[in-house]
């Protein structure tokens, strides 16, 4: 079998993962349209945030996606109204 029609040899894109920090259900879907939008089925997420969501008390949740584009973010962050991350949120402990 020759390499161009290899099932392995086909290329993955590199994925850069983002956090964004979201209150409401709406605001999670609202970001998950945008990958479908963006990207199709090459994305990833977090799951059972829906669930976070539902059961968060006047806090955010921060939840990361796998997108293959890092210009991602700033859309999301524009169009929406988010904050949104490299890296994760750390606690200090004072």
């Amino acid at each position: 079998m020759s390499k161009s029609l290899s099932p392995l040899e086909t290329m993955i894109p590199d994925l850069h993962r983002f956090y964004v920090s979201l209150t409401t259900t709406e605001q999670w879907y609202a970001v998950m349209r945008e990958c479908r939008a963006w990207f199709g089925a090459t994305w990833r997420t977090q799951p059972k945030i829906r669930r976070r969501l539902e059961h968060a008390i006047d806090h955010t949740v921060e939840a990361w996606f796998e997108v293959p584009d890092p210009t991602w973010s700033t859309w999301i962050a524009t169009k929406l109204a988010l904050q949104v991350r490299g890296e994760p949120r750390t606690l200090v402990n004072k």
